[in-house]
């Protein structure tokens, strides 16, 4: 029976799909015997492997903790800048930091740099008022008041916030410190960004005199003829305000003003016939590209002005 069976290619097709559904059965079987909380075998081994122990965290040593200490005592601003860091941005106080102590540290780090200033160290100096102008606490208008108080629930959670200057301040700090930045500007012979911080000052000061000068002074230095136009209206400004006694001037900045308010109007001039040729001939180059490749050129075209309109006339010439 079974040699009649082994002959029959059937019956061995059908015993070997057996044995091959048998023992793919046995891996499923296996494999469904093995529960998920089972301990972890290595391949080598049958014993279950250790669980790991969790390591003690190590106390900091002696020169960490005076690290630490050093970091708490530095006398960096204790003020939390924004990514725009530079000299106007706005910057963030800590909460536990009263107005009081942060004036003070303001007006420490501005007698610094009038220290470095007076030694000719104007980078120095520079960072001593940017220091100033970063820890000293913005004023805080009526309208904001009133927003504080309606949400002062909120602002006592809050982990940081915008401390507020005292409100009787006769000048604003920041427009001091702006016009001392200027001026180590100057100083360094960068008046676009003394200029810049002038404007900064009479934005929150508008009657500050020393800051006034100062960006005309950067306006002069900058010597363009819009640049000294500008010069020429601060310089005349401050006469004004001379003469109607709002503001007194010193005798050394009283001759400045009535020099420039002399000399500036022929030199504007002057600047501006040299722009408006230099103008021109940027002009006729490019005028001179385009008609290059038809073969002309801007000398085939002649203006002439008539007198007595002031009008002008376009002559074409073949031969100029």
């Amino acid at each position: 029976m079974y040699t009649w069976c082994g002959h029959l290619p059937e019956t061995r097709l059908f015993l070997s799909l057996f044995l091959d559904f048998y023992s793919q059965m046995a891996i499923i079987e296996d494999l469904d015997d093995k529960s998920p909380t089972s301990p972890i075998v290595s391949a080598e081994s049958d014993q279950a492997l250790p669980t790991p122990v969790p390591t003690e965290q190590v106390p900091a040593t002696n020169d960490q903790k005076n690290q630490e200490q050093d970091q708490q005592d530095s006398p960096v601003p204790s003020s939390r800048r924004t990514p725009a860091d530079d000299d106007d941005a706005m910057y963030f106080y800590d909460a536990a930091e009263s107005v009081e102590d942060l004036v003070a540290k303001a007006n420490e780090f501005k007698t610094q740099g009038n220290q470095h200033f007076g030694r000719a160290e104007y980078r120095q100096a520079l960072r001593c008022y940017q220091d100033a102008n970063a820890v000293y606490p913005a004023p805080v208008s009526s309208a904001s008041d009133d927003n504080e108080e309606g949400n002062e629930d909120e602002t006592k959670d809050d982990a940081v916030k915008v401390a507020a200057a005292p409100k009787n301040d006769s000048m604003d700090q920041r427009s001091v410190f702006a016009a001392n930045m200027a001026a180590c500007y100057l100083k360094m012979d960068q008046p676009k960004d003394a200029k810049r911080q002038c404007d900064i000052a009479l934005e929150h000061a508008p009657m500050y005199s020393k800051a006034r000068l100062r960006r005309a002074q950067a306006n002069e230095r900058i010597a363009t003829s819009a640049a000294l136009s500008d010069a020429l209206k601060d310089y005349q400004w401050l006469l004004d305000q001379h003469q109607k006694n709002t503001l007194i001037l010193d005798a050394s900045t009283l001759r400045t003003c009535q020099y420039a308010t002399r000399t500036l109007p022929p030199r504007i001039d002057t600047l501006m016939e040299q722009e408006k040729a230099e103008m021109i001939g940027k002009l006729k180059d490019l005028g001179n590209t385009v008609l290059g490749k038809f073969g002309l050129s801007t000398d085939n075209f002649q203006f002439q002005k008539d007198p007595s309109t002031g009008n002008y006339s376009m002559n074409f010439v073949n031969n100029p």
